[in-house]
């Protein structure tokens, strides 16, 4: 359909390009770091809170890094459903929910002075 399309010039060409590749390189870092503390959540079987590297400021580089892949991937193909992200967003965020409240049941006061400090997906922003 034509009308979700846009004609893409150099900029959002190169735009999409690059969320594409901070979204993926997010993702494989994020999970690099994790190392075997890697699980979906509803396994929780993390060995320990991993608080460094981009851990540090965000606390789900990985959801992250699949939306702004997304984001990308619309935007270089020039659709406007890279709007849509937003149905990425909130289900992304409630599971996040789910998952802040099994790492605090699981790491207790450690993990809620690490929430604290921590953003999570934007690093100072949300």
């Amino acid at each position: 359909m034509r009308i979700l399309e846009f004609k893409n010039n150099p900029l959002s060409t190169l735009l999409g390009f690059l969320l594409i590749l901070i979204g993926v390189a997010l993702s494989f870092i994020s999970q690099k770091k994790l190392g075997d503390s890697w699980t979906h959540a509803a396994s929780l079987k993390a060995k320990k809170l991993i608080t460094t590297g981009i851990y540090k400021y965000i606390r789900h580089p990985i959801y992250f890094g699949f939306i702004l892949s997304f984001l990308g991937s619309e935007i270089l193909a020039g659709s406007l459903l890279w709007v849509s992200f937003l149905f990425l967003f909130i289900p992304a965020y409630y599971q996040v929910k789910k998952e802040d409240k099994l790492l605090k049941d699981k790491f207790g006061n450690k993990f809620m002075q690490y929430k604290k400090n921590t953003k999570m997906f934007v690093p100072f922003i949300l």
